[in-house]
């Protein structure tokens, strides 16, 4: 099985959110770039207010980028610094629908 982009999308979302304390802000996936490498696709998930509005009240450390393999479409969450030196060849480009992933 090969996971398609939206495929993953909407896994990491679904993770994220299964997890997520309302507290901490409105739970958002953000799409606006598309970070991968040939394994994985690499998601970047907080509060909405934190990602979007740059509210410095709703940062959260920890927690992690979510890592879903294209192959069989697990997921893993890896902290930014760590998926960089793991990671190295990851590309970054903006992706040209996003949708924001949020509730």
């Amino acid at each position: 099985m090969s996971v398609t982009y939206d495929q993953a999308a909407e896994i990491a979302y679904g993770a994220g959110l299964d997890g997520w304390d309302s507290s901490l802000g409105t739970f958002l996936l953000d799409d606006r770039d598309i970070i991968e490498d040939d394994e994985v696709f690499v998601f970047v998930v907080g509060s909405r207010e934190h990602l979007i509005d740059r509210n410095p009240r709703f940062f959260m450390a920890g927690g992690g980028s979510g890592v879903v393999s294209k192959t069989d479409g697990t997921i893993e969450w890896i902290p930014w610094h760590f998926l960089q030196e793991m990671r190295p060849g990851l590309v970054e480009r903006p992706n040209p629908s996003p949708v924001y992933f949020h509730r």
